[in-house]
């Protein structure tokens, strides 16, 4: 090989090299992975409290694979509350200081306005910064940032965290006694008694009370307890379950299901609680009109 051509070929090595280089050196950096909140495993986690500052304490366990409240006549706790408060054990920090570096009262730490123990960790909310929003949360020795998806949601007290089923998960119902019907499963088919209607049509209105949700729960106050005439509806499940009776409050725009057994009452739309005391209307045909429903 001749002088110019290792020349040549000694300046295309130098090129590949600097393209090496400069290539290497504008690759972005591997992301960091932040530190989560707690060491905490989700699957680990059996008890929950939940303490605001300014409403009443709520106890959780879980019990079989199903989270309830222990503070709260033993009722199931609400799906969806339940995952935020697991999913908080894991939730990343943004930033991190001793908490002796940190002033409470400017972190809103003095006096929390929440306190979450999971297990043995306890989690306290401060407020927030001012440049991002994030949360002040004391763990320990440590106060970290957060960015704060949970703690509004978890403030109202044990009726907040309660499941808004009138039954607990997966049940199903054997008969049902409404204020202008009756009903009952036999062989696998709804009846209704005294009157002929779809068995198709009575099982969609099984379900409807069989997976109903309230709009919200409240403790029952001292006016719902006196003795005057009430409308009252029983809910009848399979198995040895005893049955579920609730009385019927309508207001102008809303209508309430009360459980006096456990003083709580059940907040429905009108529209809702409509679909809950009447089977759905049979699909109309070319030459019947469909009927009106009465409002409920």
């Amino acid at each position: 090989m001749n002088p110019r051509s290792l020349l040549n070929l000694a300046l295309a090595l130098a090129l590949l090299l600097l393209g090496a280089l400069v290539w290497h050196a504008q690759r972005p950096a591997p992301p960091v992975e932040m530190p989560r909140l707690t060491t905490l495993r989700e699957a680990d986690i059996t008890r929950i409290a939940v303490r605001p500052r300014d409403a009443e304490a709520t106890q959780l366990e879980r019990r079989d694979g199903e989270w309830r409240l222990a503070t709260l006549f033993d009722l199931p706790a609400d799906d969806e509350h339940v995952r935020s408060l697991l999913a908080l054990a894991r939730t990343r920090s943004l930033a991190r200081y001793p908490a002796d570096a940190i002033d409470p009262g400017e972190a809103g730490l003095a006096t929390p306005a929440l306190t979450v123990r999971l297990n043995d960790t306890s989690l306290q909310f401060g407020g927030t910064e001012p440049l991002h929003g994030w949360r002040y949360v004391r763990n320990g020795d440590t106060v970290h940032l957060i960015l704060d998806r949970y703690s509004h949601s978890l403030r109202g007290g044990p009726t907040s965290l309660a499941s808004p089923t009138l039954l607990p998960p997966g049940s199903r119902l054997h008969a049902i006694v409404l204020p202008d019907l009756q009903l009952r499963e036999e062989h696998g088919q709804w009846r209704a008694e005294g009157r002929d209607i779809d068995p198709e049509r009575l099982r969609a209105l099984a379900e409807a009370w069989e997976t109903a949700r309230a709009l919200r729960l409240e403790r029952v106050a001292g006016k719902h307890h006196g003795k005057s005439p009430r409308t009252t509806i029983t809910l009848q499940p399979v198995g040895t379950a005893p049955p579920v009776h609730l009385t019927l409050q309508r207001e102008a725009d809303a209508v309430w299901l009360v459980r006096p057994d456990l003083g709580l009452r059940y907040r429905f739309t009108r529209e809702t609680a409509r679909h809950l005391l009447q089977p759905p209307a049979a699909t109309p045909t070319t030459s019947d009109p469909a009927p009106t429903a009465p409002d409920a």
